[in-house]
């Protein structure tokens, strides 16, 4: 992605970085994922990802280091849209190629079969799932470990491979990687705009298009699993 690490360096660690923060990198980022597979195999992953929101946030509102420009309202209106929205159209088209030439039978398979769950993920995922994970793996994740990586395509890459693994729990390779190329997205509009919104816009519109379209039976444990609990099945 030329150029995204030039318009705007975006939010990074402050100050000195202690060897201990390699240890609280990799175990928030590696460890803990990893763990859930051990000890909750084909778990609701969703409860876990609401209790490392709500530690991180309440650590980052007491850091007053943290930039809480990421939340202006300015900086989502200059987030420079046709950009973010060209390169989704492309990408949905290449998704529903390769969906239609891979899993042809997935095709639109829960609008089509379960109408009331989409309907529900359409709402709930944006709020349970998208802006949590954009706190925890671009707010935070760049801010208190930012500073760990020499240069900006070192921490993208950095935040794009720990937003893989905490889809590891999906235990299967689709979910890997797509989740891989979309935190290198979605970390890079973070960068580029400054704006955790923009950059959970941008995340959401992915999502909702891959459980619209038939992707979302790979990532099952995430919030089409809790629209079901809510829709009581």
């Amino acid at each position: 992605m030329p150029g995204v690490m030039t318009e705007n360096p975006g939010p990074r660690a402050v100050g000195p970085v202690p060897a201990a923060r390699w240890v609280e990198f990799l175990a928030l980022f590696a460890g803990l994922p990893l763990a859930l597979v051990a000890l909750a195999p084909g778990r609701p992953v969703l409860p876990a990802l609401w209790i490392a929101t709500g530690v991180i946030g309440a650590a980052l509102a007491l850091d007053r280091t943290f930039d809480r420009g990421v939340f202006a309202a300015s900086r989502l209106r200059a987030a420079g849209w046709r950009r973010i929205l060209v390169r989704w159209a492309v990408a949905a088209a290449a998704l529903t190629g390769i969906l239609v030439l891979a899993k042809p039978e997935y095709l639109l398979q829960l609008p089509r079969e379960r109408p009331r769950i989409w309907a529900l993920v359409m709402v709930l995922y944006p709020l349970l799932s998208v802006v949590p994970q954009a706190v925890v793996y671009r707010a935070f994740l760049f801010h208190r470990h930012g500073g760990l990586f020499p240069s900006p395509r070192a921490r993208l890459a950095a935040a794009a491979v720990a937003f893989a693994l905490a889809h590891v729990v999906f235990l299967n390779p689709w979910a890997l990687a797509f989740t891989l190329v979309g935190g290198w997205l979605f970390a890079g509009t973070y960068v580029r705009t400054g704006s955790l919104w923009a950059s959970a816009i941008e995340h959401a519109l992915y999502g909702c298009f891959l459980m619209t379209i038939g992707w979302g039976r790979f990532f099952y444990h995430g919030s089409i699993a809790t629209a079901e609990a809510w829709a009581g099945r």
